[in-house]
C-alpha cells in the first residue's frame, strides 16, 4: 500500500517539517491553506502516513543532528562537535 507521506518520529514527537510528502497530499493541503489553517499536522488525518521510527533514523545519524534546533551558540557548538 502506498503512502502519501513519510514522517520521522524523534523522542516521541513527529517532525512534520522534516517529512517527505507526495504530490498526492496536495488536494488535502489546499483547503487548509485557503482557510489560512497553516498548522502542518492538521491535514494529516486526510492522507495516508508511514512513520519512520527513531531507531531507523539513528542508523544514518546516530546523534540525530538533523533534528537539532540551532538557535543558540551552545547548540551550534554541540552540533559542530559531532560533524
Amino acid at each position: 500500500m502506498s503512502r502519501d507521506y513519510l514522517i520521522p518520529v524523534v523522542k516521541g514527537f513527529v517532525e512534520p517539517l522534516d517529512a517527505i510528502y507526495s504530490k498526492r497530499c496536495l488536494p488535502a493541503i489546499k483547503p487548509h491553506l485557503e482557510a489560512e489553517d497553516l498548522k502542518v499536522k492538521n491535514f494529516f488525518p486526510e492522507v495516508k502516513c508511514k512513520y519512520l521510527p527513531e531507531d531507523k533514523i539513528k542508523k544514518y545519524g546516530p546523534h540525530l543532528l538533523s533534528f537539532s534546533n540551532l538557535n543558540t551558540p551552545q547548540m551550534l557548538e554541540l552540533t559542530r562537535k559531532y560533524q
